[in-house]
């Protein structure tokens, strides 16, 4: 006997994962009102990240209990495998923001196998969700926002506290996806900011995944600066959004952590260039700040531009966040 159900196959990335919740919240106010089940499939890594960072649960199927289902749709937000739902239920209406694309070969502007489209991802998930009828024609879909747990007085305390960081300090994320070099912003420009914030009074504080490179190389970058402080591979997700919103500033490639971080409301600065595409990518904030556009590849932006750029942050006691991408 099948089963009537909406079946959603999960983002791979930790990025997108954040940018996806809203939507998938959508999905599963959408699914109750019908009274049918949501399914979520994909990595469990990626379930553990929405119901973190979204605050509610999915529920997960495998083998025949999946195979039982009867998809009234099918939704894809893995936009890096489009095709394993179309396999798995062949008759079912599958949807995905329906502009973006996977450049699988190298391209000028954003290079081998990155991921475009012509709107911001948010707004492509607002497109979808109208199509599908889970959206009004003139809803809008949320912007990401963490629950507030994350990020009042008690757990930014928490967070320092676990990691025995006094006084003011800045968060430093140096790494991203192995398999694209080309959204790093070199680690001998790190080691640069990390003297200059110590200079100032700032504990530069570094963070990233528990992967053995991410963590060689936050070790170091630490060991490079002669001092601040390497928690790489040792904070969670709540860890993450508290201590950026405790932060004079955070600085960081394109990747998952400073995508949180943009999401406290809290100074960010993000690298965008060759390979990540902002139109497309660029991080949510609460009060949607402008991103400064510029043609320049990630590794060719300079420390001095940088340094000036984050001056409009550390002289001022109060800044909107921000994304950072100098002009060329």
């Amino acid at each position: 006997m099948t089963t009537d159900a909406i079946v959603l196959n999960l983002p791979k990335d930790l990025g997108d994962c954040l940018l996806s919740v809203p939507a998938i919240a959508q999905l599963r106010d959408y699914a109750a009102r019908e009274g049918i089940p949501l399914v979520a499939v994909g990595h469990a890594r990626s379930r553990d990240w929405v119901e973190t960072l979204g605050g509610f649960k999915l529920e997960t199927r495998d083998g025949d209990a999946l195979l039982a289902l009867n998809p009234r749709f099918a939704v894809n937000l893995n936009f890096y495998d489009p095709y394993t739902l179309g396999k798995t239920f062949p008759d079912a209406p599958v949807y995905a923001p329906e502009k973006l694309r996977v450049l699988e070969n190298d391209e000028k502007d954003f290079g081998a196998g990155a991921v475009i489209g012509k709107k911001h991802v948010s707004l492509l998930l607002q497109d979808m969700l109208q199509d599908m009828g889970v959206l009004g024609i003139n809803q809008k879909l949320q912007p990401p926002q963490l629950p507030a747990e994350m990020l009042d007085d008690a757990a930014i305390s928490a967070a320092k506290m676990k990691f025995g960081i006094a006084g003011k300090y800045a968060l430093l994320v140096p790494v991203a996806a192995a398999n694209r070099p080309l959204k790093k912003w070199p680690k001998e420009n790190y080691v640069a900011v990390a003297k200059d914030m110590l200079a100032r009074g700032i504990t530069p504080v570094l963070i990233g995944g528990p992967s053995a490179e991410e963590k060689s190389l936050c070790a170091e970058i630490a060991a490079m600066t002669g001092g601040g402080l390497d928690v790489c591979g040792q904070t969670s997700l709540p860890d993450i959004a508290a201590l950026a919103k405790g932060a004079q500033l955070t600085l960081g490639n394109d990747t998952g952590p400073t995508h949180i971080a943009a999401v406290t409301g809290a100074p960010v600065f993000a690298f965008f260039g060759y390979y990540s595409d902002p139109a497309t990518w660029k991080p949510v904030t609460p009060n949607n700040s402008a991103l400064v556009l510029t043609g320049k590849p990630v590794p060719q932006i300079t420390v001095a531009e940088t340094l000036s750029a984050l001056r409009t942050v550390l002289e001022k006691t109060q800044n909107p966040a921000r994304a950072f991408r100098v002009s060329a």
